[in-house]
């Protein structure tokens, strides 16, 4: 909520791509969604700019599908998902939000039983789908996912090279997908937006130390880097 108030949040023409900024319109109706939700729901609803002027406000970055896929598959672990195995005659584990048919909604950041073992990173294979960094310049799943992986999600790309870009990839599955699988991917224009989609931040190893080491004394490394 802050960033849509904040003399240097959404006005600031520094956090968008040229030419991508909308209106104070869409900015009070994303005011209005997020006054009517609770504080600890997935931020869903925004388009590819609007989830990267945020990331740019916070000081970070939307992170590539690359990124995103070494998290969510455990590096070398190569994992096919962050959740539990499935129990008996269900497809997923009973806490884990995906597959949850009519009425399904996003849950609460810290709700379910989805966590990457190893980082500790809540929701990559379930809940919401997530924006990423990485243009979709390769129509169809599987040979734009070969391009991507090959070429466009090894580097962070610079500013114009986004500002291009009319597509970009969706990774990961929601509370609307019938299972926890890595794979699921789309793509979309960078003006759509969906109540199933939302972004993750994401910031340099380095820079991440470099704020811890800054934290001062009396602030917890949490409090630094949410």
């Amino acid at each position: 909520a802050r960033f849509l108030h904040a003399a240097d949040g959404w006005d600031d023409a520094a956090h968008w791509l040229p030419g991508s900024r909308p209106d104070g319109a869409r900015r009070a109706r994303l005011a209005e969604r997020v006054a009517a939700g609770a504080p600890d729901l997935p931020m869903t609803g925004v388009t590819w700019d609007e989830a990267w002027a945020f990331a740019a406000w916070s000081g970070r970055r939307l992170a590539t599908f690359v990124e995103w896929e070494y998290a969510a598959r455990g590096g070398l672990a190569y994992r096919a998902t962050t959740c539990p195995p499935p129990g008996p005659g269900r497809t997923a584990s009973a806490n884990v939000n995906v597959g949850a048919g009519a009425g399904a909604r996003p849950w609460p950041v810290h709700a379910g039983d989805d966590i990457a073992a190893d980082s500790g990173i809540r929701n990559l294979c379930s809940n919401v789908a997530e924006w990423t960094q990485s243009p979709a310049h390769e129509r169809g799943l599987a040979a734009g996912l070969r391009a991507t992986r090959a070429s466009l999600c090894l580097d962070v790309l610079a500013p114009d090279e986004l500002a291009r870009a009319s597509e970009f990839w969706i990774a990961g599955p929601s509370f609307h997908d019938p299972s926890p699988g890595f794979a699921t991917a789309d793509s979309r224009p960078r003006s759509w937006s969906g109540e199933h989609v939302g972004f993750r931040c994401a910031a340099a190893a380095s820079a991440l130390c470099e704020a811890i080491l800054q934290a001062g004394e009396g602030r917890t490394t949490y409090e630094v880097l949410r």
